[in-house]
């Protein structure tokens, strides 16, 4: 690794609005409307609709308490308010809903709301109403011929006139036999009670699990794009490597973008992803890179791999595998993604590694560029910080159109350090979107 790596850039979300991907707020209701097209999936689908509702919902609460009715429209109308259904916030609720019965707060609930239980109970435990519904009617053709004998006082084969009277008389006289204290009363009873108590019983999440791979494909082929055109943008922004110095570009995006304009440019790059057998989690080989790509958070073309390496190794090692771009939102592609503000921090490799690899890059950088980044990622938020307190940390440069209005907690901090304490010289914002000041750079 190079002593000093001169530039280090940090793609947000709003690094690829201008290639046509919507991001935050956007990009969950764009999931949401493709949700609702996919009929195959109607148990999935009704899980991610509740999900979003319940979000929304709980939002628009929270803001009548505060009295920030009007801040909370803005928000959603800016997609600069925290109180906005992002589309992390939501893949995060989906994911927690699937493992809800791993959740150490488990034992401190004592249920969960009615619909939530319903939407997982159906169709995944369809066959439990089955059962109720047989439990029914196999009792009830045994119970009737009796309580006809017993209580009408006739043969059950005597035909039963249409009135009103006979029918009464038939129900009356049926559910009074089930109270009997006959075996195949009893038989009956316990079935029926059983059968019941299983349709009861809590759902194993398998609803909101196949929410969340529902998400995760329509995520993909919404991000993972095959015009190169639309990423042009990009070009002058990896223009800048230079021999011997490749360009450094984190990124906590899924998408394709940075390896499009790569390929448009003829650049080398690498993702320090393997395909082959690891002896590490990463790729180490990037001598004859023009730009790395470090996508901390994942992407779409990634899948999880598991295999022994070397000879004498115990364990397993964990790696990242990347897949053919016509397989990414295939039904049956399993994404290696991380989401949730408060959960992307992880030991899993490669995160964890590549996480490393971002903040030593950066502290041998003397400027930061960060594009459409919304400041909400605690473990991103802590290396900034660390690398401008450096002393030869000589520019971070904010490229976002929406840099006044944006709320996140460590973004009111930086403002108002710029404002007292930073020196004007070391941060520089550009309120411009990200194509029009990449084509300035």
């Amino acid at each position: 690794m190079p002593t000093n790596s001169g530039s280090v850039f940090l793609l947000g979300a709003g690094a690829s609005v201008d290639a046509g991907i919507p991001a935050s707020t956007k990009l969950a209701e764009h999931l949401i409307k493709l949700a609702a097209g996919h009929q195959q999936s109607e148990g999935a689908t009704d899980a991610v609709r509740y999900v979003y509702s319940a979000l929304m919902h709980e939002q628009s609460r929270t803001a009548v308490e505060r009295g920030r009715m009007s801040a909370l429209s803005e928000a959603m109308e800016t997609d600069a308010g925290s109180d906005s259904v992002d589309v992390e916030k939501l893949l995060r609720a989906v994911d927690l809903l699937a493992r809800r019965r791993e959740l150490e707060i488990r034992p401190f609930i004592a249920s969960w709301d009615a619909t939530l239980q319903l939407l997982d109970a159906s169709p995944h435990n369809h066959e439990r109403g089955l059962r109720v519904w047989r439990a029914i009617c196999n009792g009830l053709s045994k119970e009737i011929p009796a309580s006809l004998r017993d209580a009408v006082g006739r043969s059950s084969r005597t035909p039963i006139r249409n009135s009103r009277g006979d029918v009464a008389a038939l129900v009356a006289a049926t559910f009074t036999s089930l109270r009997g204290t006959s075996a195949e009363h009893r038989d009956f009873t316990s079935s029926l009670t059983d059968a019941i108590q299983e349709q009861l019983k809590p759902g194993d999440g398998g609803a909101f699990v196949a929410a969340r791979h529902l998400l995760e494909r329509l995520l993909c082929r919404t991000v993972w794009l095959s015009d190169a055109s639309k990423v042009g943008y990009l070009d002058p922004l990896l223009r800048q490597a230079s021999v011997g110095r490749p360009l450094v570009v984190a990124t906590l995006n899924y998408d394709n973008c940075v390896e499009l304009s790569a390929s448009n440019l003829g650049l080398r790059l690498s993702t320090r992803v393997k395909n082959k057998n690891p002896q590490t989690a990463l790729d180490s080989d990037t001598d004859d890179a023009d730009v790395i790509l470090l996508k901390l958070h994942g992407s779409a073309n990634w899948k999880s791999g598991k295999m022994h390496v070397g000879e004498h190794q115990a364990l397993p090692q964990q790696f990242a595998i990347e897949v053919q771009d016509e397989i990414v939102g295939d039904s049956r592609h399993r994404p290696l993604l991380i989401f949730g503000q408060e959960s992307k921090l992880t030991a899993e490799r490669p995160f964890f590694d590549l996480f490393l690899e971002f903040r030593d890059r950066l502290r041998n950088a003397r400027m930061l560029t960060v594009i459409g980044y919304s400041w909400r990622d605690d473990h991103i938020n802590a290396v900034i910080r660390s690398w401008l307190a450096r002393d030869y940390a000589e520019k971070l440069r904010i490229i976002d159109p929406k840099w006044t209005s944006t709320n996140a907690p460590f973004a009111r901090e930086l403002k108002r350090e710029i404002k007292t304490r930073i020196s004007g010289n070391l941060v520089e914002v550009i309120e411009k979107t990200a194509a029009d000041a990449i084509e300035h750079l």
